[in-house]
């Protein structure tokens, strides 16, 4: 009776401390374009949370998609085509509670430019 309460409680523990899996956007490393075919519009950045519960359920958060659609709207633009963003910084501030809760708030920002044509 003593191990299966001892082998419960470590499955318990195991379940409730979860894990976190935090993506970072793809585009991390973007640095300006070398040619210099470009303008810059100018700085843009988005703030998110996300929630995760029991290490299991998790919602809301950001990509770098996001903050492309917030440049488009920003800036006026017809779509994201035309435009990226580069020097882009990742900010995160994490808060746990006891292993039930996870809360991940996520600000990131960069600078928005749009390719010339030659």
């Amino acid at each position: 009776m003593k191990i299966r309460m001892f082998l419960l409680f470590i499955f318990v523990l195991i379940f409730l401390t979860g894990c976190i899996s935090i993506s970072q956007p793809a585009a991390h490393d973007k640095s300006f374009p070398p040619d210099g075919r470009y303008e810059i519009l100018g700085p843009i950045y988005m703030v998110k949370d996300t929630n995760i519960i029991i290490g299991l359920f998790g919602f809301g958060g950001i990509e770098y998609v996001d903050l492309l659609d917030a440049a488009v709207i920003k800036y006026k633009l017809r779509n994201a085509e035309e435009i990226d963003i580069v020097n882009v910084s990742v900010d995160k501030k994490i808060i746990l509670a006891l292993g039930v809760y996870t809360g991940i708030i996520t600000t990131i920002r960069g600078t928005v430019i749009r390719y010339i044509n030659p």
